[in-house]
């Protein structure tokens, strides 16, 4: 409290200090003392007024208290009050037992007066009620048999409200009323057949329909009742629930089921139509039901059945099912290619989105499931694979025939010739790819990967047998009769498959995108390989032709470099006139094929020649015969050159050159520039070795055997540059008998 006030007379000292400042603030003291005196006095009356206010709520609530109190006495007493009452009633219950039992029978009684009409009067309103049903009067027959069912099942709730009912009495009323189930079973048969025939009925008696679903619709609500009486007493009545609604509902996809076995009771034809007709019969059935459906059944089903959703669903389900059975069946390729194209058509205009229905039914999923579709996908690929390898058997052994005819090869525009095999096979291969196309890209591209599997088989069987045609000509050479012509065709076939490969390779890049090589990189594999088999098949045609040429001229080659060919040109004379002959007839190749053709052959002639030099059929013994020899070789090389140049566009000089180089070993007179000589044949053709070098040599007839040693070794054959000896390759092939230079 000291405290207190030190701290108010310091607070008051500091407040004058701040009002007296100046010695002029001393005039107004007594206005300042005023002021103070009067807040003062505020304060004082404030405060009384607030501790006045509080001293009465405080009263007020010590009063309320009081009177709570006494309430809470007051409702004790009258607890245990009621209590001691309700504890004098508890033997009044023993003594009121009898009255209870007859309350009962006589409710019981008083219910059993109630429908008295109705238990006198069952068997008469079950024979009215079952001429309703026979009479079609459903709705009629329908409230009678609600009346009697109401009537057995109050008596037999008041009998499960008894305290002690017996098993005896609920059996007794249960088997007066027996015959109501039968009634009612009936009638629902009756609701069933109305139903299967929705379709037809709602067109020309919807009145009958929408009897039906009213009838099912109460015994729905009546279910629901039922239920609910359940719950609150445990009473349910005998035949409750009813779920006619589920089984109306069952009853629909039956008549649904029973639709679709009537569409595929078709009988399958001899021809190959059958599953078109079947599956477009189908498809404007289901669009016709379901236009019904939409158009009639909608305004008359209730709302909640969402029936057009319900049908569509149950079509589709449906649908489902018949394309997975048919995909466990047998199918030609072309029938799965039909199924697969009916199925993507599915959800198109064409069908469920018809205008006239225009039924979403992305949220069903695909008609047919991945499992299905991989399954139809694998039977269309090796039946198409077994068609296709049958064709290509039947057109390989129709060409076949045509080798051995007497009748020359077709010609085309550019007077080719050719066969019909490569425009047979492709024609085929399109036919199939374009049946593959409808179904979609992915089974289009399966088509295109068989057709590469089963052309690529085809193509080492088509070699297979131009090897056989070809040694059977060889062991007798006047047969086949058109043996070079028919050699020419295939050797063009080659080149037009790979033509009509290509064009396929860049319909398909057109279609698709090069995207398509990424996911299918071994089809694409294929086209290549193919390619490149095709490349490497025409060049062995052509060496066969080629061999057909040399086999007439072995003789002549065998006298070349000879005595007898010193003296005469005839050799070489009929080696220019019969490549000219072959070259009449090599003329029917394509243009790329023919350039091929003649600068192998103009290689293996030049080769030929040079071996008749290294194989040392001669020896020259005085310089003039061998300049003579020499002079010759070169007129003859000018001859080969002459002949070629008028076939080949591009000549490749080195041809010419490997002669005329030998030719100047050989006439050379001054055997000491025969090692410089020797250098710059060695530098022209690297792929010349020691021993072609030796018999050249050897073939001069004036060098000793230790001479012609010592010129190699001047000539430092092994220290030579390697070069590209892929594209000259004249000695390489060439094998030199055995001389015994360097023999001991």
């Amino acid at each position: 409290m000291e405290q207190t006030s030190a701290e108010a007379a310091e607070n008051a000292i500091k407040y004058v200090a701040s009002l007296l400042r100046r010695p002029d603030d001393l005039d107004v003291v007594d206005r300042h003392f005023r002021t103070a005196v009067r807040k003062k006095t505020t304060l004082e009356s404030r405060l009384k007024a607030a501790v006045q206010t509080q001293l009465d709520d405080a009263q007020q609530g010590l009063i309320t208290l009081q009177s709570t109190v006494d309430d809470v006495r007051s409702i004790r007493d009258s607890f245990l009050e009621i209590d001691n009452l309700y504890n004098k009633c508890i033997a009044v219950d023993s003594k009121l037992i009898d009255i209870k039992l007859t309350t009962s029978q006589h409710l019981q009684l008083t219910a059993a007066k109630d429908h008295l009409n109705y238990i006198f009067a069952l068997p008469e309103s079950i024979e009215i009620t079952q001429t309703y049903i026979n009479d079609g009067r459903l709705l009629e027959a329908h409230k009678r048999l609600v009346e009697l069912e109401r009537a057995r099942d109050e008596l037999l709730f008041e009998i499960h409200r008894l305290s002690g009912p017996t098993k005896l009495d609920e059996q007794v009323i249960k088997d007066y009323f027996s015959k109501i189930v039968p009634l009612s079973n009936k009638l629902a048969k009756q609701l069933w057949l109305v139903l299967q025939r929705t379709l037809n009925t709602v067109r020309t008696e919807s009145a009958i329909l929408v009897t039906a679903l009213r009838i099912i619709e109460r015994e729905e609500r009546s279910d629901q009742k039922a239920a609910k009486k359940e719950q609150e007493t445990g009473f349910c009545p005998p035949d409750r629930p009813k779920c006619y609604r589920k089984k109306a509902l069952e009853v629909l996809e039956q008549s649904v089921q029973n639709r679709f076995e009537s569409h595929l009771a078709e009988i399958r034809e001899e021809n190959s139509t059958w599953l078109i007709k079947v599956l477009e019969q189908t498809r404007k059935s289901v669009i016709e039901d379901l236009v019904i459906v939409k158009k009639f059944c909608t305004p008359v089903f209730p709302t909640s059945y969402n029936i057009f959703q319900l049908y569509v669903k149950l079509y589709h389900k449906e649908l489902a099912a018949m394309v997975s059975s048919l995909s466990q069946e047998q199918l030609k390729a072309n029938d799965i290619a039909t199924v697969l194209t009916w199925s993507k058509k599915y959800s198109g205009t064409d069908f469920m989105m018809h205008p006239f229905l225009e039924a979403d039914v992305s949220h069903l999923g695909p008609l047919i499931n991945s499992a299905a579709e991989d399954l139809l996908l694998r039977k269309y690929a090796s039946t198409m694979q077994s068609n296709i390898r049958e064709w290509m058997s039947n057109l390989l052994k129709a060409d076949l025939k045509d080798w051995t005819s007497t009748k020359l090869p077709i010609a085309d525009a550019e007077n080719c010739l050719q066969t019909a095999l490569p425009v047979d096979l492709y024609q085929m291969l399109d036919q199939n790819l374009s049946v593959a196309s409808v179904p979609g890209q992915k089974v289009k591209l399966k088509a295109v990967n068989v057709c590469m599997i089963e052309c690529s088989s085809f193509l080492h069987d088509y070699r297979t047998a131009v090897n056989k045609y070809r040694d059977r000509h060889m062991e007798e050479r006047t047969e086949p009769p058109n043996y070079v012509h028919y050699m020419i065709a295939i050797a063009n076939n080659c080149v037009i498959i790979e033509d009509l490969s290509d064009g396929l390779l860049k319909r398909i890049n057109e279609e698709f995108g090069t995207e398509w090589q990424k996911d299918n990189s071994e089809t694409f594999d294929f086209f290549d390989s193919n390619k490149d088999f095709l490349f490497r098949f025409s060049l062995l045609t052509i060496d066969y032709l080629i061999d057909e040429v040399f086999y007439d001229l072995q003789s002549h080659f065998n006298e070349l470099l000879t005595k007898k060919w010193l003296t005469s040109s005839a050799a070489v004379d009929t080696i220019v006139v019969t490549v000219e002959d072959y070259g009449s007839d090599f003329k029917f190749l394509k243009k790329q094929l023919y350039d091929q053709l003649m600068a192998r052959m103009l290689k293996r002639l030049i080769k030929e020649y040079v071996t008749a030099i290294v194989h040392k059929r001669m020896v020259f013994k005085l310089y003039e015969e061998r300049k003579k020899g020499a002079e010759k070789i070169e007129k003859e090389a000018t001859d080969i050159e002459r002949l070629f140049a008028k076939t080949i566009t591009n000549p490749k000089d080195f041809y010419w050159k490997v002669l005329h180089s030998l030719a100047d070993v050989i006439k050379l007179k001054d055997t000491t520039m025969l090692c410089l000589e020797i250098k710059g044949l060695v530098m022209s053709f690297p792929d010349i070795k020691t021993e072609h070098i030796q018999a050249l040599l050897s073939m001069r007839g004036d060098l000793k055997n230790s001479d012609i040693k010592q010129i190699i070794q001047d000539s430092d054959l092994d220290n030579r540059i390697s070069g590209n000896t892929a594209e000259t390759g004249i000695f390489k092939d060439i094998v030199v008998p055995n001389l015994s230079l360097f023999g001991k």
